[in-house]
């Protein structure tokens, strides 16, 4: 009985972080998402020189 009570409150916990972890991924998606034009543009100019 208590055994069930460790392992749900365990898993409360850990969701948390988790939650942190999914939100701050998705922020650099979208991120990454913004800036790969601008980043592919630069790489652009930079092999036009080479």
């Amino acid at each position: 009985m208590f055994k069930l009570i460790d392992v749900a409150a365990e898993q409360q916990v850990a969701a948390g972080p988790l939650d942190v972890t999914l939100e701050c991924g998705l922020f650099w998606i979208g991120l990454s998402d913004t800036l790969m034009p601008v980043t592919m543009d630069m790489w652009g100019v930079v092999r036009g020189y080479n």
